[in-house]
């Protein structure tokens, strides 16, 4: 927030979020936040020893109010996203659940195997 602040974005650009899905109450909508809780338990893999550092802390925070706050799915896009960006290790359990919960959100091969190389 403090970015786009000072970019001159007003406090209500920056605190007020869509709803996921066009109206939020559609049964797609409903769909997205159904595992948010699974959403928010993989957010935490940003938490690896050896980062620990203040641009993962923001990244997981934001990970967390998107999941909770706009979109599971979205959120779960970003989390692929920052998993790569951060090059976090992967066990093959941790990646059969992302696989999982892409395969639950409809993607096809294409979204979760981009982070195939992280798997240890």
């Amino acid at each position: 927030m403090p970015l786009a602040r000072g970019r001159g974005a007003s406090t209500g650009s920056v605190t007020t979020y869509p709803a996921c899905v066009p109206d939020g109450a559609s049964p797609a909508a409903a769909e997205h936040r159904r595992p948010t809780a699974q959403v928010l338990d993989l957010v935490e893999l940003l938490d690896q020893d050896g980062h620990g550092d203040t641009p993962l802390d923001a990244t997981r925070a934001a990970l967390r109010r998107c999941a909770t706050t706009v979109c599971a799915e979205l959120a779960f896009r970003f989390l692929v996203g920052a998993l790569m960006r951060f090059a976090v290790r992967l066990s093959p359990a941790h990646y059969g659940r992302l696989e999982r919960l892409g395969t639950a959100f409809g993607y096809g091969p294409h979204v979760v195997d981009a982070a195939a190389f992280l798997v240890d």
